[in-house]
């Protein structure tokens, strides 16, 4: 679905706001890492801060495909989110549940 290109800019963008994450991420962009040791960090509404995470909302051939996938005539971003897992020393994401963290989901 995306090029070579559009890939190396999502990394790429990736980096710089990982790299920022103190002094340059507006917000609400959330970066948090819950284990020092093994580091996994939850990045979330990157869009607002990178223009190669922006253009993925409105990517035709994405918006098409998850549209078609939920049987949806319009679609809403509730938020996004990237789990980021250094490849020498990334941590597990245990198994867990989101409900408590989500009180505005109703079954």
């Amino acid at each position: 679905m995306l090029s070579d290109a559009q890939v190396e800019a999502l990394r790429s963008d990736l980096e710089r706001v990982m790299g920022d994450r103190e002094t340059v991420c507006p917000q609400p962009v959330s970066i948090s890492n819950w284990n020092p040791k093994a580091p996994i960090w939850q990045i979330v509404n990157i869009w607002e801060a990178s223009d190669p995470f922006r253009a993925l909302l409105s990517n035709p051939t994405i918006v098409e495909e998850v549209a078609q996938l939920a049987g949806a005539k319009e679609l809403r971003v509730w938020h996004d989110q990237i789990q980021y897992k250094p490849a020498t020393d990334g941590g597990v994401n245990m198994w867990h549940q989101d409900w408590p963290y989500w009180p505005s989901i109703a079954p």
